[in-house]
């Protein structure tokens, strides 16, 4: 990789299109957990969601109720890493956590408590209903290859 070789670090593409909406999918999906005080554990601190295979990961947040994403840069305070499959999974609300976890499509590093109190959260609260058409469509892309 020239950048490399050269010390030279290339730009991050801009964040605001993804961060526009994840914030936006957060925020109407856990608005009455957040009100409740129920994400508290979040307030203030940085869980950063790596995938498999993509070149960067996000990194989440809650900052006096809002939603905050910023590409994941390493200092977060907590780490959830998996396969695409696995955060399928629980997006969709098709997967036990802890079970992904112990098969080992799911690691937490960092701060254990916190990773933990958010792969949870994922594990019981579906975030992405979606129609049957669509479903179909990504189940077929991130059917694994042979």
């Amino acid at each position: 990789m020239l950048g490399g070789k050269l010390g030279i670090t290339p730009p991050l593409p801009p964040v605001a299109p993804v961060a526009v909406v994840m914030q936006t999918l957060m925020s109407h999906r856990f608005s009455e957990q957040v009100g409740a005080g129920q994400l508290a554990f979040l307030e203030g601190r940085w869980v950063a969601l790596m995938i498999e295979g993509a070149p960067m990961g996000l990194a989440l947040s809650l900052n006096d109720g809002r939603w905050q994403v910023r590409w994941a840069n390493g200092d977060e305070d907590a780490s959830l890493q998996g396969t695409p499959r696995a955060f399928w999974s629980l997006a969709r609300g098709q997967a036990d956590a802890d079970a992904l976890f112990f098969q080992r499509q799911l690691e937490m590093s960092g701060d254990t408590e916190l990773a933990m109190e958010l792969k949870a959260l994922l594990g019981r609260e579906t975030l992405l209903p979606m129609p049957k058409a669509a479903l179909k469509m990504l189940a077929t892309l991130l059917r694994p290859k042979s």
